[in-house]
């Protein structure tokens, strides 16, 4: 019962950690315990923990001893101990590691005709690059040498994280459709691609639309209340004074002089605005 196991499970998938014991006695039982902190979690089938993602699994009569942890995270990464009451106890270690694969840019994704598909897949706190990540449109693989032609992947691999790009020259409507990229040590994850037609003139190259006016439109309005609230403010202030006719007049002077910047501004028309 020495032996280490490595289990590899997607991030938010249920991780099965199992251990086989023969000869046990009656009167002993099988704990597992979280080696980072020594956290005994299950005793039998009881579970010692507030985190009811744990369960252990024990068929009376069975050789085999599960410990369940439904919607795996990144922080259940690491070694786990089964071990048993008797003396001298027996143990062993299970490595589980959670990986995360997803396709960027996911669930769906819009793509103009005759423009490039770039699509790219991570394979994040894998400890070992994947042996492959391979990518398929519905059920057909995607490799340079396809029938489809025009298909260029690229592959990097880091300390912790790898990579897959798949670029397809010159879309057309005939690949629209389901894309996935497999992994060797997760489950596939898919992105739906949907091919538009996108008329010449109605955007930008950068994908905005040509509204030459609109911006303009919207500085002029934002200037023209600032100097209307300007006009309303100083005319407020300096008629809570007192100072008389010769205030009052000097009060209508300025408000009359503010309005009057704003209308003149309200009926400025930049170049290229209109």
């Amino acid at each position: 019962m020495a032996q280490t196991k490595n289990i590899t499970v997607q991030l938010d998938r249920m991780a099965v950690l199992g251990c086989r014991i023969k000869f046990l006695l009656s009167n002993s039982t099988v704990s597992w315990i979280r080696r980072r902190d020594l956290r005994v979690l299950t005793v039998g089938r009881f579970t010692f923990t507030k985190d009811d993602r744990f369960k252990a699994i024990h068929q009376p009569g069975s050789e085999d001893w599960l410990l369940k942890i439904h919607y795996a995270q990144h922080r259940d990464a690491g070694a786990y101990m089964c071990q048993t009451s008797t003396s001298p106890s027996l143990s062993t270690a299970v490595w589980l590691t959670v990986v995360e694969t997803r396709v960027l840019g996911g669930p769906d994704l819009d793509v103009n005709s005759g423009s490039t598909i770039n699509l790219t897949c991570i394979v994040k706190q894998s400890p070992d690059p994947p042996p492959f990540i391979s990518w398929y449109h519905e059920r057909e693989p995607l490799t340079y040498d396809s029938p489809r032609g025009g298909i260029k992947v690229v592959k990097e691999h880091g300390p912790t994280s790898s990579s897959s790009r798949v670029l397809i020259h010159r879309a057309t409507p005939k690949d629209a459709g389901r894309y996935a990229c497999h992994t060797a040590n997760s489950e596939p994850h898919h992105i739906v691609v949907h091919i538009v037609h996108n008329p010449a003139g109605i955007h930008h190259k950068n994908g905005t639309s040509a509204s030459p006016s609109l911006h303009t439109r919207q500085g002029r309005l934002s200037a023209t209340s600032f100097l209307l609230f300007l006009a309303l403010t100083v005319l407020f202030i300096l008629s809570s004074c007192d100072g008389g006719e010769v205030l009052d007049g000097r009060v209508s002077a300025v408000a009359c002089c503010l309005l009057s910047q704003t209308a003149r501004h309200e009926h400025t028309v930049l170049p290229g605005a209109e």
